[in-house]
């Protein structure tokens, strides 16, 4: 009798370790599902902000309109930046954020036409020494990712090498740095691994709940993630 109870209680454990075992793959499954969303999310809000760029430094008056920003923003361009544009190549342009006494807002601007973009980016060095700086305009999400690979870029230039932030990946000597793991990881998480050797990573996790900006989309790590520069 007992020896029937004992063998009734390990087939029901067995089932409900099978069952537990299948909730935890359909949720594995479901966080990847939602992971893929917010990755074409964050794709297409990023996509929509393409032709836009941020001026910073511009000087603000009171109740100032839509259209005297736009002309300082045109101004800045064609003779701080040193490109030419005209009022019919920008889209629109205004200030960002709420207006703060004795504070001037930043100036995003919107073109017509994504090259005139590129052009003053690359011609961005002429700022150099004034009081305005330019920069490409990203989500809250990617600005984030690029604050965390900050430290990288300087450490990278530091020790004379090329490097440059290009989205939310850094370059250095043409190519992403390789990352291995930190030790000190506190969160983890099962990943996917694009992009990278398998012998390097395979059946490991990265950690921390932060979207990894060195590597591609879907990888996750703290800001302890180390790379080799």
């Amino acid at each position: 009798m007992i020896l029937k109870i004992v063998a009734k209680t390990n087939t029901d454990l067995s089932q409900l370790q099978g069952t537990v075992n299948q909730l935890k793959n359909e949720n594995i499954s479901t966080q990847k599902q939602i992971a893929d969303l917010e990755n074409k999310i964050e794709y297409l809000e990023n996509q929509t902000r393409r032709n836009n760029i941020v001026i910073y430094g511009v000087p603000e008056d009171d109740r100032e309109t839509w259209e005297a920003t736009e002309i300082k923003a045109t101004d800045i361009i064609k003779n701080y930046i040193k490109v030419d544009i005209s009022g019919a190549d920008v889209e629109r342009a205004h200030r960002i954020g709420k207006k703060v006494d004795n504070e001037e807002r930043p100036i995003i601007v919107r073109f017509v036409n994504y090259k005139y973009k590129e052009r003053i980016l690359k011609c961005a060095k002429n700022l150099a020494g004034t009081r305005f700086a330019v920069t490409e305009n990203f989500s809250a999400r990617i600005l984030q990712q690029r604050k965390l690979l900050k430290p990288y870029l300087m450490e990278a230039k530091k020790a004379g090498k090329r490097a440059h932030l290009k989205y939310n990946k850094l370059i250095i000597e043409g190519k992403p740095p390789n990352v291995r793991l930190s030790e000190e990881c506190t969160y983890m998480d099962t990943i996917d691994v694009h992009g990278v050797a398998e012998s390097e990573f395979s059946d490991k996790r990265l950690c921390c709940g932060v979207w990894a900006p060195a590597l591609d989309s879907g990888l996750q790590h703290c800001s302890k993630l180390c790379m080799s520069i």
